[in-house]
């Protein structure tokens, strides 16, 4: 039985070195510019000492968790609204100003919260 001839690999054409490293710089900066979008949320504005929240910025976050039905965890929750949602006794809701968190669950060790709108 005979082996199948020994193919020797083509060397790279200098034409597609060229082409390929374009491709990865192109890439590279797009990727930096991304970077750069993501690291300035869109409700901060820029101050002299760089970009501050605006101080209403989690309602724009609390309306999208409700509108989409997101379920948020404790932490997420104290993260937006500054304190730990916690419930009374045989109760499963948090209200705070005008909005109200409902335990639905487990989300990893946490439990995760229903975003809802009081009328």
């Amino acid at each position: 039985m005979s082996s199948p001839p020994a193919v020797a690999p083509t060397p790279p054409q200098p034409e597609g070195n060229q082409a390929i490293a374009a491709g990865l710089n192109a890439i590279a900066a797009a990727l930096q510019q991304l970077t750069q979008a993501l690291s300035v949320p869109r409700w901060s504005k820029t101050g002299p000492k760089g970009p501050s929240p605006h101080p209403l910025w989690y309602l724009e976050v609390l309306e999208q968790a409700c509108t989409s039905g997101w379920q948020l965890t404790t932490e997420d929750v104290e993260q937006l609204i500054g304190v730990k949602p916690h419930c009374h006794k045989d109760e499963t809701t948090y209200e705070r100003g005008n909005w109200c968190f409902t335990k639905v669950g487990k989300l990893g060790g946490q439990t995760a919260w229903q975003v809802s709108k009081l009328s």
